[in-house]
């Protein structure tokens, strides 16, 4: 009955941790986030529909853009303009450009090769409703 017990208890701790380990092969991460930092405030995005936003304000410099993505192990983004590491500062505009929402489209690449798609407005092109 012990042995039974026991082994109800483990495959249980199994299936309840074995969907998490699969998701830390990208640095442990559960979900995708980005942040930056403008005028001393960090900003971190936000989730809808299954889709990440960095929604930043008007005094964010676009040409000194560093973004940091916690526990997702990110090495390259890329956008219809070219790609650079993660890890550094750069210049939006020489990665992406405005799509007709007014957003810039980044995908962030891993270690392992997983993407994640991050969209980029600022205050001055969010549209109004």
């Amino acid at each position: 009955m012990k042995k039974r017990l026991l082994s109800v208890i483990l495959a249980i701790c199994l299936l309840t941790t074995l969907p998490c380990a699969t998701a830390f092969a990208d640095g442990g991460a559960v979900s995708f986030s980005a942040s930056t930092e403008v005028d001393g405030v960090t900003i971190q995005s936000a989730s809808a529909n299954g889709e990440t936003f960095l929604l930043l304000p008007p005094t964010a410099d676009l040409t000194k853009l560093t973004l940091d993505f916690g526990d997702v192990n990110v090495v390259t983004l890329s956008g219809e303009l070219g790609k650079v590491a993660a890890n550094k500062t750069f210049d939006l505009a020489t990665v992406a450009t405005l799509d007709k929402e007014d957003r810039y489209v980044l995908s962030a690449e891993t270690k392992t090769g997983k993407r994640y798609r991050l969209y980029i407005l600022q205050g001055e092109t969010i549209p109004t409703l």
